[in-house]
């Protein structure tokens, strides 16, 4: 016979797991950390549920993940348990949902890297800039989520607003405002950069394309690191 007082535990045990806020999922943790406003200024983690990381939507976390060691440029797939803390029991300056690393299963070079860095002009609207041009360059900071450079006569800098394996938009652009006697490649520049949708790495060469894919700018890769 059953004892009645171990049935009734073991009924218990089990209302309690399925009813448990928690749950193991598999994500993608990004390689790059993303700025983030809490009540302080910080550096959040990125994640992803799904398979296509060319389409991935990052969603930011506001909180670490127990058990996890983040690796700058390093994409990780992960097996995490999601809990949903009661929000009265949490501090006010303390995210309600806890992650914690069940197990790790996949690293790899997060493929966005490449894109870090220094980048020099050497076409605008298909047509090869002339050596006076040179000058124009820009610096994509992926870990800030932001860039900077030069358009020939001022200094630019924004923010990158949307970034995934093979799109980007830029913007808003903001610049100093020294006057110069030529501003038509400059000006020329910033429309390119404004309309950008699409980018493609070969090597050392980058391409920067509108939403119909149609060539906008092209740089090619700079050696001196900021």
């Amino acid at each position: 016979m059953i004892n009645k007082n171990l049935l009734f535990f073991v009924l218990i045990l089990l209302l309690f797991v399925s009813c448990s806020s928690s749950r193991h999922s598999t994500y993608w943790v990004r390689g790059y950390k993303k700025p983030c406003t809490g009540l302080i200024e910080m550096e959040c983690l990125e994640v992803f549920q799904g398979k296509n990381l060319k389409k991935a939507q990052w969603e930011t976390i506001y909180s670490s993940i127990q058990g996890f060691e983040f690796e700058q440029g390093y994409l990780k797939k992960v097996i995490l348990q999601k809990e949903h803390l009661n929000p009265k029991e949490v501090p006010a300056d303390a995210s309600s949902i806890l992650y914690m690393l069940v197990k790790e299963l996949k690293k790899i070079k997060d493929s966005l890297n490449a894109l870090q860095g220094n980048w020099q002009l050497t076409h605008l609207d298909g047509a090869k800039v002339s050596e006076n041009s040179k000058a124009i360059s820009i610096h994509f900071n992926i870990s800030q989520n932001n860039l900077y450079g030069s358009d020939s006569c001022n200094r630019f800098f924004g923010g990158i607003k949307h970034f995934t394996e093979n799109e980007i938009r830029i913007g808003p652009i903001g610049s100093t405002k020294r006057w110069c006697e030529d501003m038509r490649l400059a000006d020329a520049f910033h429309r390119g950069l404004k309309n950008v949708f699409f980018y493609r790495l070969n090597k050392d060469v980058l391409f920067l394309l509108d939403k119909n894919q149609t060539l906008l700018l092209q740089f090619k890769k700079m050696n001196i690191t900021n």
